[in-house]
């Protein structure tokens, strides 16, 4: 049996999130299309973010913290294609 692993991540405003890194047990349809596109973000917080758990996109202050958490989400849990930039 898999365990999930988890991997801490710190924004830029100081606050701390708590990211799924096994991508096996992650159910995000499609690794190969994921990018970040604003479309995706309900998605990624919803899979990839652990804690604070049911965190949705108008929980943000900003735009551009989300942005900063969901490329982190990506990028830490493994789903994005190796060689490809997450942008």
């Amino acid at each position: 049996m898999n365990r999930l692993k988890f991997a801490e991540f710190i924004s830029s405003t100081g606050k701390i999130y708590l990211i799924r890194t096994n991508k096996r047990k992650v159910k995000v349809r499609d690794y190969d299309e994921l990018s970040l596109n604003a479309k995706y973000f309900p998605m990624i917080l919803r899979e990839l973010v652990a804690k604070p758990s049911g965190l949705k996109v108008d929980d943000f202050s900003s735009f551009r913290e989300l942005m900063e958490v969901c490329k982190a989400a990506v990028t830490l849990s493994g789903v994005s294609k190796p060689g490809k930039e997450c942008r």
